[in-house]
């Protein structure tokens, strides 16, 4: 085999170890977790935001579970419900005034209005970051599309605030995904500016 063909294998560092107790029992607890969510959802707007934070948990306590087709399709649906919930909370930021509608896989409809959301202090670059690398891991192309047509502008409002550079990375991101001419100079600067403050 030649050198460009070898495989790579890539080891956990921590590695879990796990009866089929405590699988079927933490298993127990996901599915029991997955139906409350569909009555958490319709409660309060910022569940939106608590419950896709609690999908990275859950999709990294099923990478540890035996490899099998169910686990795979129920963490894929975790995030896939993520990615709806974190592009529509930053959809609701856009008009807020207006009353808006989402409805996810086997989920109630819910509607919100975005006033005051940006009080909240959700919508800061490294929640975007989450959400845009969200639905691209499931391929969720319309969710990718509205965030990166999401203002950045607005994500300046957030009354949580973050480093130049971390609006940059999500100009660059946005850029990318947008095929304008300006993402070769904005990747430079970005980069720059990353060197500059000891981030290389």
């Amino acid at each position: 085999m030649s050198d460009n063909k070898k495989k790579v294998s890539i080891e956990r560092k921590a590695e879990p170890q796990l009866t089929p107790n405590d699988v079927a029992e933490y298993q127990m607890y996901i599915n029991e977790d997955l139906d409350e969510r569909k009555e958490l959802i319709a409660i309060r707007r910022e569940n939106l935001v608590a419950l896709s934070d609690d999908v990275s948990e859950q999709v990294r306590w099923y990478t540890c579970f035996p490899s099998s087709i169910e686990t795979e399709q129920i963490g894929t649906l975790c995030l896939y419900e993520a990615s709806l919930m974190r592009a529509f909370y930053h959809q609701l930021a856009i008009k807020p005034s207006e009353p808006q509608s989402v409805k996810l896989p086997d989920y109630p409809e819910v509607t919100w209005k975005g006033e005051g959301i940006l009080k909240t202090g959700c919508l800061h670059p490294n929640r975007w970051l989450d959400a845009y690398f969200t639905s691209v891991i499931v391929h969720d192309k319309p969710s990718m599309d509205l965030l990166a047509n999401f203002p950045i502008s607005l994500m300046r409002q957030s009354s949580t605030k973050a480093g130049e550079l971390s609006y940059m990375l999500v100009d660059v991101i946005q850029s990318f995904h947008n095929r304008t001419s300006d993402y070769p100079d904005k990747l430079v600067a970005a980069m720059d500016a990353a060197v500059a403050q000891g981030d290389n």
